[in-house]
């Protein structure tokens, strides 16, 4: 059966969420699977743990700048392109943009790693944690474009195999450091500078034949003009999330970070299921569509509903058995105070991965120049509502103040896409997600259900039922139910 180029962006879509998005996945995934180390106090002191959930805000927010939003940049450069040459040209031009990046403001970074420290932390004896910090950052932004390479080639072969080493390392390193050195928080940041340079020395080799067949400086201006204000949608996520975070540690002190910096690494198993992988995807198939010329509004209305619906889901599943992921993250139950701060914040990642289809207008049109202002508004936003709820309900205020921030960010967005680029996206079936979901955290807010599993177990498997029920599942989503689980039935037979 011949593909219908709405079916083949779909199928492309998946098919690159599931190869290139998830493998992308394997350095938030390990940080993740050694929340438990971190929080064991043998090793990671409170104090220390904390200091290290600032200091991945910094590390995230480092990241994102010193890539000037190149990435999508030459995503979109080159899948546009005609001739090999052209191509060569961009990635050249694009690593050696990258490269002088990261050796002037990584290189700035590590020599005032003492003052920025020290105003993040509020605490002076980062500065060497702080230093390493900067060396990862440069490690990374090198990998930047030999990575999108990889990914804009479709080799997702060695694309996992970088990415497979990269955890491999960064497990590795963490237990000698940590275990058997005993090296403490400097344990941590070290291990990721290594792991780091380390994957930057063996990837760059990819890139080299392309490198020499650039000149300096070529093609830099139109690189940054699209680029640099994709910043704000990349940096996003990492400021509206990081704000509260400084705003905890000079309010509240230490612990309340600590605190927060754990319920956030539960809420964010939302974000590794589905945002993450989405959100490296979408930008090469957004660009895809726009070469092959398929009106891309259908496209975007249905990745919305599917979006919303999903990350939702995610969202509910994550809050239900919350309980479960806090002891399996971490046995300290001091840190499973964070439990309740969880719904708030995985329902924030939901509406991220709203905001990221409603860019995607402003992203086809170049209008790139307002999501900096979409974000300083949200920002502003976020930072009122935090000065409030935070210094009153603690921990509970910054997950508050961190919903408000991306609830804002979508809404913003939405209402600046539509003056640039209409597209008409399915409300009704949003509207039904919604109702849902509110009626299920409504259960599980109101009622003490952390002691009974089947419960949560049966409100999980009534939000497909629900759905089904209040119609929201179109004939053609029916069958295709029906067709999988006919296979299903089939198989076991």
């Amino acid at each position: 059966m011949q593909q219908t180029p709405t079916s083949r962006f779909f199928k492309t879509l998946a098919s690159h969420t599931i190869v290139f998005g998830l493998s992308t996945l394997v350095r938030p995934l390990s940080q993740l699977l050694l929340v438990r180390l971190h929080t064991n106090t043998h090793f990671i002191s409170v104090d220390e743990y904390a200091g290290w959930s600032l200091l991945q805000v910094a590390l995230n927010i480092g990241i994102v700048i010193l890539n000037l939003g190149i990435a999508t940049a030459f995503f979109r450069h080159y899948l546009l392109a005609s001739t090999d040459d052209e191509r060569d040209a961009i990635v050249g031009n694009s690593f050696k943009l990258t490269m002088f990046a990261a050796v002037f403001g990584a290189g700035i970074l590590f020599l005032t790693g003492g003052l920025w420290s020290k105003v993040l932390l509020a605490n002076s004896g980062f500065t060497v944690p702080a230093r390493d910090i900067a060396i990862a950052i440069f490690g990374n932004t090198l990998s930047i474009i030999p990575l999108a390479f990889l990914r804009a080639e479709g080799r997702w072969k060695m694309f996992l195999a970088f990415n497979l080493m990269r955890f491999f390392s960064i497990i590795g390193l963490n237990v000698w450091f940590l275990i058997d050195l005993d090296l403490g928080l400097r344990g941590i940041t070290l291990a990721l500078a290594v792991t780091n340079i380390a994957t930057a020395l063996m990837i760059i080799p990819v890139i080299k034949g392309r490198i020499k067949k650039s000149t300096f400086m070529s093609g830099w201006k139109t690189l940054l003009r699209y680029g640099v204000p994709l910043i704000a949608i990349d940096i996003t996520l990492f400021v509206l999330n990081g704000i509260p975070q400084i705003m905890l540690r000079w309010l509240h002190g230490s612990e309340e970070v600590a605190l927060f910096g754990f319920g956030m690494k539960i809420s964010f198993i939302a974000q590794f299921g589905i945002m993450m992988p989405f959100t490296i995807a979408f930008a090469p198939q957004l660009f895809r569509a726009k070469k092959e010329e398929i009106d891309p509004r259908p496209l975007y209305a249905r990745t919305m509903g599917y979006i919303w619906t999903i990350a939702a889901a995610i969202a509910l599943y994550v809050t239900l058995f919350s309980p479960e992921l806090a002891l399996l993250l971490g046995k300290n139950k001091f840190y499973h105070q964070a439990i309740p701060i969880v719904a708030w914040l995985a329902l924030s990642v939901t509406f991220y991965g709203v905001f990221i289809v409603f860019s995607s207008g402003a992203s086809l049109k170049d209008k790139t120049w307002v999501f900096p202002i979409i974000l300083l508004v949200s920002s502003l936003l976020e930072f009122g509502c935090g000065w409030y709820w935070i210094r009153d309900y603690g921990i509970y205020g910054a997950a508050w103040a961190v919903l408000a921030g991306f609830i804002s960010l979508a809404v913003f967005t939405y209402i600046v896409n539509q003056r640039i680029y209409p597209i008409a996206f399915p409300w009704l079936r949003v509207i039904k997600v919604g109702i849902v979901t509110l009626l299920i955290l409504a259960a599980i807010k109101t009622t003490d259900l952390n002691d009974y599993f089947l419960i949560r177990l049966a409100l999980a498997a009534s939000f497909p039922v629900l759905l089904l029920l209040i119609g929201f599942f179109d004939e053609g989503e029916c069958a295709a139910i029906k067709r999988w689980m006919g296979r299903i039935t089939a198989k076991k037979q």
